[in-house]
């Protein structure tokens, strides 16, 4: 399916992101804001806004139509990750108007970090999986949601991908014109 093929695509941009942060997160020296702002945007624009969008409406949409089964288990465990992903980001920001850049600071970001990670790998290996099997026939799930995620894509765009490396851009940029 197209539509996790590009959602795996982001996540390999996310998880280049994670790295940065994780480096940052792991130094000796307290943090500085704009190191870890331009981070924790990232997150919150290119990974939510954009990523988690898409996923949260258009694709756990689509399996809950497929197997309402799924929305108790896979997706239920997805939707509460990606919220406590929100509220450790907004924990990060709330230390950061409190001036603690040490510790406190470095360890929600780490654990953010780590559960980010975790939380892509249960959607790459397991979740992503589940959706596949759910098609009836090959390019069902496409086609019904295809149009929607390239929708999202130019919404939101010029806010995302300009958080992004010019090479993750070109990777992303090539599931336009697949359609």
């Amino acid at each position: 399916m197209k539509v996790i093929d590009i959602l795996m695509t982001e996540h390999q941009v996310i998880l280049s992101k994670l790295n940065e942060m994780e480096a940052l997160a792991s130094q000796s020296r307290q943090l500085q804001v704009d190191e870890i702002q331009d981070l924790i945007n990232f997150f919150q624009i290119f990974a939510d806004a954009y990523h988690h969008k898409k996923e949260e409406d258009i694709l756990f949409v689509w399996m809950r139509e497929m197997n309402p089964m799924v929305e108790h288990g896979p997706l239920a465990c997805m939707l509460k990750e990606h919220d406590q992903g929100r509220a450790s980001l907004l924990e990060a920001l709330d230390l950061m108007d409190k001036q603690e850049f040490g510790d406190s600071l470095k360890s929600v970001l780490q654990q953010f970090c780590d559960n980010l990670r975790q939380h892509i790998e249960k959607e790459d290996n397991v979740l992503y999986s589940i959706a596949r099997q759910l098609e009836i026939n090959p390019g069902d799930g496409d086609a019904a949601m295809l149009d929607e995620f390239m929708r999202v894509n130019e919404r939101e765009k010029n806010s995302a991908w300009g958080l992004i490396s010019s090479d993750a851009q070109k990777e992303l940029a090539k599931f336009e014109v697949v359609r």
